[in-house]
């Protein structure tokens, strides 16, 4: 990676969420830059989303990405776009927050 300057690593397998930060993190303490660290099911879903034309199936990849980022971690969910002021239950985590964010936004799709 250091020697490309790639900023994306694709992995042709599944990773566990422990996997994918394991090797971010190691990547960006080895680099001292942020690589993105796919697996094939990221991309999979990546390439559907792409070609996703009519709503019903954009709702479909919307649905399933979703699903998939429920178990990763706060990286993969979309960033901080709920933080602030009123989002937090009383002792809620942000991981808890933003799964449950994704939980609502699935049960609406």
């Amino acid at each position: 990676v250091n020697a490309t300057g790639a900023r994306t690593l694709v992995f042709d397998d599944d990773l566990t969420p422990k996997q994918q930060r394991s090797l971010e993190e190691s990547l960006a303490s080895c680099g001292g830059q942020d690589v993105k660290v796919l697996d094939r099911t990221a991309v999979i879903l990546e390439i559907f989303a792409q070609h996703a034309q009519t709503r019903e199936g954009q709702l479909q990849v919307e649905l399933a990405m979703l699903e998939y980022r429920l178990t990763r971690g706060p990286k993969a969910t979309g960033g901080d776009s709920d933080s602030g002021c009123g989002f937090r239950g009383p002792g809620e985590t942000k991981l808890e927050t933003d799964k449950r964010v994704i939980r609502d936004k699935i049960v609406s799709l």
